[in-house]
C-alpha cells in the first residue's frame, strides 16, 4: 500500500525527495502563513453571517410580536 502513488504519504514522499532543509522550513512557514491568513479570513465571514442571521431572527421576532 505505501508503494501506491496515490495515497498521500506517497505523494508526500515524493514532493520531499531532493528537498534541502532550508527549502522545506521556508515553505513550511509559507504554508502556515497560507493557512493562517485563510482561517483569519474564514474566522470573519462566519462572524459577519451569524451577525446578518442574528439581525435577521431579531427582526422576524419583532415582527411577530408586531402582529399579534
Amino acid at each position: 500500500m505505501s508503494n501506491d502513488p496515490t495515497t498521500l504519504s506517497a505523494q508526500v514522499k515524493q514532493l520531499n525527495i531532493g528537498d534541502d532543509s532550508s527549502t522545506t522550513d521556508s515553505g513550511s512557514s509559507e504554508l502556515v502563513a497560507v493557512v493562517d491568513d485563510l482561517l483569519n479570513q474564514l474566522s470573519g465571514k462566519f462572524s459577519n453571517l451569524s451577525s446578518e442571521l442574528i439581525g435577521k431572527s431579531g427582526t422576524s421576532c419583532l415582527d411577530n410580536s408586531m402582529q399579534t
